[in-house]
């Protein structure tokens, strides 16, 4: 069986190169409001860009939490129900999402299990 580490597709020299920014916070008005975040990067395939409310980065989390017990899991910002369109809350979380993004990348086990996602 051959380690991820032997194939040499996810080194420590190119684990780095894995760059996420989530950024260009916007609440959207349909059914009811919310924040919806930039997830921008650059990985080993080239740049990507999606759109991500807070709730998808939760249940990313909880897959993740679903197919590595025992492993370390980067945590989120708390859920907050008042006040979460605030400028402040909203600027906040949004750097804490990017955080919890680039400890995703960090983890090879973990990043490189989203890609069978």
């Amino acid at each position: 069986m051959e380690d991820w580490r032997a194939q040499g597709s996810f080194n420590s020299e190119n684990r780095h190169q894995v760059k996420i920014s989530v950024c260009e916070p916007r609440v959207v008005d349909k059914i009811k409001k919310h924040v919806i975040y930039s997830v921008k990067g650059v990985d080993r395939d080239g740049t990507f860009e999606v759109y991500r409310r807070y709730s998808e980065f939760s249940q990313l989390r909880a897959l993740l939490i679903s197919r590595w017990p025992g492993c370390y899991i980067p945590p989120l910002p708390p859920k907050q129900v008042i006040n979460n369109l605030e400028d402040k809350f909203v600027e906040e979380r949004q750097k804490y999402l990017e955080r919890f993004c680039n400890a995703i990348a960090e983890l090879p086990y973990l990043y490189l299990s989203l890609i069978h996602i």
